[in-house]
């Protein structure tokens, strides 16, 4: 569709599209493998504990309506395990459309994200699909564990707005933003 190009934004053009990894069948299949784990895509491989199939039957007496818009509940309860305040927590139907929107929201063209690399791909992909620029760490400060928090902020340069860290446990990130 060449007329698709024509109507696309400037900053996603060049954007590489998302590869997911392939269904866990599938590679069974492609690998003749009888059991596999995957260990990635945020796939548990374990069965749903019966406490969240309860809670999942339970709530599908509510399926036909809108959910709570500002999770109130949810909130406040996420707020008082991590000691912060409601209005700093945001909930979402996952990190893509958390990260999309909220780069979406805050960056301007040309103002910079910084990132330890590797890292959470979608940092990058969410940037650069709102106009930012990126900016990657050194490779050695990938691992959260050997992490330097003041070498990172020093690449903190006049027009860079966040620097996005991510942490393995539940996929929390960490925005510092220089306002």
């Amino acid at each position: 569709m060449p007329w698709l190009k024509e109507l696309t934004r400037k900053a996603l053009k060049d954007l590489e599209t998302y590869k997911p990894g392939n269904p866990i069948e599938e590679l069974k299949r492609e690998l003749w493998l009888k059991e596999a784990i995957k260990l990635c895509s945020n796939e548990n491989p374990w069965p749903l504990p019966n406490s969240v199939i309860e809670a999942a039957n339970s709530a599908i007496k509510e399926i036909n309506r809108y959910p709570d818009p500002e999770a109130y509940r949810l909130r406040r309860a996420i707020a008082k395990k991590w000691g912060v305040s409601p209005a700093e927590v945001i909930v979402g139907g996952g990190t893509e459309g958390i990260l999309y929107t909220l780069f979406q929201a805050i960056l301007e063209d040309g103002e910079e994200v910084v990132f330890p690399f590797p890292t959470y791909p979608l940092y990058r992909v969410a940037a650069l699909a709102a106009g930012g620029v990126v900016s990657k760490s050194p490779s050695k400060m990938a691992s959260p564990s050997r992490w330097k928090p003041l070498r990172l902020l020093a690449q903190i340069r006049q027009r860079l707005w966040c620097c996005a860290i991510r942490t393995t446990q539940l996929g929390i990130s960490y925005l510092a933003t220089t306002y």
